[in-house]
């Protein structure tokens, strides 16, 4: 099961576009009409981050992901990183460049609240 969950975690992770795997936003916001840019930027990520937040607190228990797989620190380490990352290459880039890595920044920003786990941070 353990073997299982981390892989669906990484899948969920490579939509999202977490530092590792991150690669395929910044081309796919250059080259798509900015309609479906908005759209990718606004509504697919939330959708992603609704299943981590029920596959991590509902399905399988914020006990077993982060306590017994041991992935918390794993988690916080790539939500850190991605969120500085995603700063950073905000900072060179110009239009669709800096919706795709702003982006990022913002997923790497709502990851780590989703990681920390407490109701402030939650909600």
């Amino acid at each position: 099961i353990k073997v299982g969950v981390i892989f669906i975690f990484l899948g969920l992770f490579i939509k999202l576009a977490i530092v590792p795997l991150h690669i395929w936003l910044p081309s796919i916001y250059k080259f798509a009409p900015i309609n479906f840019v908005i759209f990718m930027a606004s509504a697919t990520n939330k959708i992603i981050f609704y299943l981590i937040f029920k596959f991590t607190y509902t399905i399988f228990g914020y006990e077993y992901i982060f306590t017994e797989i041991g992935l918390y620190k794993i988690f916080i380490l790539l939500a850190l990183i991605t969120s500085i990352y995603g700063s950073i290459a905000a900072f060179y880039q110009s239009n669709r460049g800096l919706i795709a890595y702003s982006s990022i920044a913002n997923i790497g920003y709502m990851f780590l609240m989703l990681t920390i786990g407490s109701e402030n941070a939650i909600v």
